[in-house]
């Protein structure tokens, strides 16, 4: 059992204590001498200050005077700490947050600032008084309170970093103030901005009951406003029940690994006043990954918003979902065909229409691309010719139709590579349009290994080769496409130049696929030399030029700088309005992004008029079936969503559902997006069994569509699964978790990504059933399968989980050792590689 000695958990007294202990810090008890007030009353002590009361001599009216400890000059660290938190606390101006008015130094030369006097309590003090019936109500309108606060001042670009109950006091009416911005950073400020103020090796900041994973992994560098959101998820946890959701008052290592590790206790087994809603808000919270949780506090609020209403709240959405928002708002450069195909013959014109435009940019190639045009066109028209009612049949579709030009260039043998080649990426091309990526990528390679075999590193072959890499991303077969991509944007370079189009449109995919891996900030750089690029060769309004401008206002949305998206947004509008008129469709779908960016950073008002007026002019230049058209309803119905309005928002969805049913059939991936989205909206609007069965019914059209292998596929069951665990049906979220499992485990599966996915799921599960046992053999069974597949960053996760976990001491000392190697081996950020390493001298000093 651990000693009280080793708690790294005491009262901030305590903690002051010992620092003055260790630092020798000699701390006055007398009051200062102030200029302009008088009657100092000293109210409490923290780690940074001290807190007076005191009567303004002017006015009479009584304020608080925080102090800093030591004097300014012995400590310019400090000072700067000290000015930073007067000048952010200065920016906010809400009911919510305690309001600073000036600073200076004390006689004694010690800073200090001047700020509203709270008459109150404390939160942790207030709640103590709370009846245990009551806290849960209490804790949902405090919560809701702090986190409109806490909005204020993310929109002001301010993160808190520190909000626990000693640093929120409740006044006299009931309403909470948040206090104390001494760890507060800008958001815009990273890393280096801390060490300015605290230390340069990474370090841990915050109060550790109340921190997130990423705090508790020490790198300031990834934090942002959805660490507060985690905070005020503990807050909230903490109010309802006086418990943390894991243990806190043990070593300081196993503590973080808690935090960055252990599932949250689920609410409502510590409280049986907690609602099933209160319980899915506080989860979202709690999430370990940050996109999982609330994008913002204004989000979390509305939320708590609807318990105290007694409405239906949004936090029991299936995680993916969110996932699939962010994706969708990424496959941009074409925007129309990522959704669903228009027309197949469309895909054919522009192909065949791509293949002329090359014969004309080099007087050499004439003749050879008069031919190669000549025979697509020839080919073509053979094609058109076979897709008829009485080949076909009356209810022939688009996918007959590519499937018949697809056999007859099979059947043709007189087709020179380099023709064949250019027809292959045409229906390549269409598949893709059409959903069918897989297909889609097999004509690319074709076109590849045709052209590659004769003139290998030319121009057509590096175009075709973009197609490949564009087609893995489709199918989010990102590792391999990041390997492909860095090495064909190296060529592209080398044999066209930096700024030629097929090397910016490779530059483009490999910008793509390190936002994917996270690294938004690389991406941006990798978007702005494409922009500027485009902006020397093709000029300002080129479509392409103004594409770069979306790509990079989508960007830095996902950095979290939504501010700076919506201004790049308004500028893409502004100017395609200018240079194509405002029914254009690039327009309307740049108006499209000005809208979700509106929606983004909580202007939920002028995001709805923005689709007001935006939907009808949709419907009325593109069409009520266009690509485009379903696009806004669909991030029009996320607004809906937001805003409570779940049944506008489900209307909406099914709009778009019909849309692609007539158009492109019950199987297309867009038609079972479309379906996953009503699904769960209808799980929004507490008609639970209801959702599960359309959840049921999307799983099984997916699984129909894409086969058991496929991603989306593993992707449906899980949301499936989820929802059930959600609802209480543990046994049958484990059921479709282990037919996952299953049915990866046939062949078929390239690589065992999927089977790996399914395997951890079910660990997942496991855990979320407290069954320790089963969840350990699942994790064995998913090491050996990464093992085999040679995935080493899931191998070295999931030895890192298991030797977490396992109570055979030899065993959790092998998993930890190894997973050491593996990211030793892989260059692992250091954070991680001390995490492994705190973990196995834990362990080792733990053992008798």
């Amino acid at each position: 059992m651990q000693s009280q000695d080793d708690s790294w958990f005491s009262e901030d007294a305590e903690v002051l204590a010992r620092l003055r202990e260790i630092e020798g810090v000699s701390l006055s008890a007398a009051a200062p001498q102030i200029s302009g007030y008088e009657e100092l009353v000293e109210l409490g002590r923290g780690g940074q200050g001290i807190v007076f009361s005191a009567v303004q001599t002017a006015t009479r009216r009584r304020v608080a005077v925080k102090v800093l400890h030591i004097p300014a000059e012995e400590s310019a660290r400090a000072r700067a700490r000290f000015e930073r938190e007067i000048e952010l606390a200065a920016r906010l101006s809400h009911p919510g947050i305690v309001r600073v008015y000036a600073g200076g130094v004390t006689d004694d030369g010690r800073l200090f600032y001047i700020m509203d006097l709270v008459d109150g309590e404390s939160l942790d003090a207030h709640m103590e008084r709370v009846q245990p019936d009551r806290r849960a109500e209490a804790a949902v309108e405090l919560g809701r309170k702090i986190a409109l606060a806490i909005h204020h001042a993310h929109q002001r670009g301010v993160i808190h970093r520190d909000l626990k109950p000693s640093n929120i006091r409740v006044d006299q009416a009931g309403d909470p103030c948040v206090l104390d911005f001494g760890l507060a950073r800008p958001i815009d400020e990273g890393e280096q901005g801390d060490s300015a103020v605290t230390q340069s090796a990474p370090h841990f900041l915050g109060s550790l009951a109340f921190a997130s994973p990423e705090q508790a992994r020490g790198r300031s560098v990834d934090l942002d406003t959805r660490t507060d959101l985690y905070s005020l998820g503990v807050i909230i946890y903490w109010a309802v029940t006086s418990a943390y959701p894991y243990p806190v008052d043990g070593s300081l290592t196993a503590t973080l690994r808690h935090i960055e590790e252990s599932a949250p206790t689920p609410l409502r087994r510590e409280s049986q006043f907690a609602g099933r809603d209160l319980e899915r808000v506080v989860m979202r919270c709690l999430e370990k990954d940050p996109d999982e949780r609330y994008a913002t506090a204004g989000e979390l609020a509305e939320d708590l918003s609807r318990i105290i209403d007694g409405e239906p709240v949004i936090a029991g959405a299936v995680g993916s979902w969110k996932k699939t928002r962010r994706q969708i708002a990424r496959y941009r450069a074409t925007l129309s065909a990522a959704f669903l195909a228009i027309v197949l013959l469309s895909g054919i014109v522009v192909g065949a229409t791509l293949l002329l435009a090359r014969a004309r940019t080099a007087e050499a190639e004439a003749r050879a691309e008069s031919q190669r045009a000549t025979t697509v066109s020839e080919f073509l028209k053979r094609s058109l010719a076979a897709a008829n009612p009485s080949e076909l049949g009356r209810t022939g579709t688009l996918r007959d139709f590519v499937a018949s030009a697809e056999a007859e260039l099979l059947a043709e043998t007189d087709i020179a590579p380099a023709e064949r080649a250019s027809l292959h990426e045409v229906i390549g091309t269409t598949y893709r349009a059409l959903g069918d990526y897989e297909s889609a990528l097999g004509h690319a390679r074709n076109a590849v290994d045709l052209t590659g075999s004769e003139n290998p590193g030319t121009r057509a072959w590096l175009e075709y080769r973009n197609d490949e890499v564009g087609y893995l991303i489709d199918l989010s077969k990102f590792d391999e496409a990041t390997v492909i991509a860095d090495d064909l944007l190296t060529k592209s370079q080398a044999s066209l130049g930096p700024d030629d189009p097929v090397t910016l449109e490779a530059q483009g995919h490999v910008a793509f696929l390190v936002s994917e891996a996270g690294q938004f900030d690389r991406a941006i750089a990798l978007h702005e030399q494409i922009y500027e690029a485009r902006l020397r060769t093709l000029g300002p309004d080129h479509r392409n030029t103004l594409t770069s401008l979306h790509n990079m206002a989508v960007e830095h949305g996902l950095a979290g700088r939504p501010e700076r998206g919506l201004e790049l947004y308004r500028e893409s509008v502004e100017r395609g309005t200018a240079a194509s008129g405002p029914e254009h469709p690039d327009t309307i779908g740049s108006r499209s992004g000005l809208a979700v960016a509106l929606h983004n950073v909580g202007r939920h008002s002028d995001a709805q008029r923005e689709f007001d007026s935006l939907l009808p002019l949709a419907v009325r230049v593109l069409g009520d079936d266009h690509a485009m058209t379903n696009t806004i309803r669909n991030n029009y119905a996320f607004l809906l969503q937001d805003q409570g309005r779940i049944s506008e928002a489900r209307d909406l969805m099914r709009e778009v559902y019909d849309s692609c049913l007539r158009t492109l059939g019950p199987t297309h991936a867009s038609t079972i997006n479309a379906g996953m989205a009503i699904a769960v909206t209808t799980y929004f609007l507490g008609e639970t069994d209801e959702a599960i069965e359309l959840l049921r019914e999307s799983y099984l059209a997916t699984a129909l569509a894409f086969g058991p292998h496929n991603y989306r596929t593993f992707d449906a069951g899980r949301n499936l699964a989820r929802a059930l665990t959600q609802t209480d049906r543990n046994e049958e979220a484990l059921d479709v978790a282990l037919g996952l499992v299953r049915e990866a485990r046939q062949p078929g599966d390239p690589g065992g990504v999927v089977l790996l996915a399914a395997i951890r799921f079910v660990a997942e599960i496991h855990s979320a059933l407290g069954d320790e046992a089963e969840m350990l053999i699942a994790l064995r069974d998913a090491e050996r399968v990464a093992a085999s597949t040679g995935d080493l960053d899931a191998r070295a996760e999931i030895l890192e989980q298991l030797g977490g976990i396992t109570r055979d001491p030899a065993e959790a000392r092998e998993a930890l050792a190894e997973a050491l190697r593996l990211l030793t081996d892989l260059s692992a950020p250091a954070a991680a590689l001390d995490r492994v390493r705190a973990k196995l001298s834990s362990l080792t000093t733990d053992t008798p």
